[in-house]
């Protein structure tokens, strides 16, 4: 079996395998190199491996030890959960404390990189965050406190990321629910003033 790149109805692009493994590759401080000798197979073998998103299901096992990566939560990454259906929300599993303080470093780099060279404009500043990190999963599973819930909803036949704040947990009201865009926008508005 290969893991491959899961898009979502409409187009939208999740992480890939390959995108989650080269991460913690470089999170880890590691090279292609040492991954190879420790799985034991050719460089050149692994890099194409990684390339062309072809990973193996005992290579993914393998690497998922080398690297600690938790595939739980590489599992929700990938969007190998139920589809949403039209009634109920499809909850994401966020990534571990520690890899989300290791990841955030790199995205509120790039986010004040793209401030600091004169973009202004919100939609820009997203553009150039989705460009460079892949997906708004990502993006704001790194960004959001772990208190957050990253939920999909069925919209018209396709899933569409939603985020649930934390409070009114004991409320009887239904919880608003903020569109995963808006939510970016309202993170780099803050950012931009802070």
């Amino acid at each position: 079996m290969l893991v491959d790149i899961i898009y979502l109805q409409g187009g939208e692009t999740l992480l890939s395998a390959a995108d989650i493994i080269k991460k913690h590759i470089k999170l880890r401080g590691k090279s292609i190199e040492q991954l190879s000798q420790e799985l034991r197979i050719p460089v050149k073998t692994l890099y194409d491996k990684l390339q062309n998103n072809r990973i193996s299901t005992d290579d993914l096992f393998k690497m998922s030890i080398l690297l600690d990566i938790d595939l739980e939560w590489m599992k929700s990454a990938l969007g190998y959960t139920s589809p949403a259906s039209l009634i109920e929300r499809k909850g994401i599993k966020r990534m571990s404390k520690a890899y989300r303080e290791q990841e955030y470093s790199i995205v509120l780099e790039t986010l004040n990189r793209c401030i600091s060279d004169g973009a202004r404009n919100i939609n820009e500043i997203k553009k150039e965050l989705l460009a460079t990190h892949t997906s708004l999963f990502y993006i704001l599973d790194v960004l959001l406190a772990e208190e957050y819930s990253i939920v999909f909803v069925n919209e018209r036949s396709r899933e569409v990321l939603y985020v649930k704040p934390p409070w009114g947990e004991n409320s009887l009201i239904r919880q608003p629910l903020i569109k995963g865009t808006q939510m970016l926008s309202n993170i780099i508005m803050g950012i931009m003033k802070g």
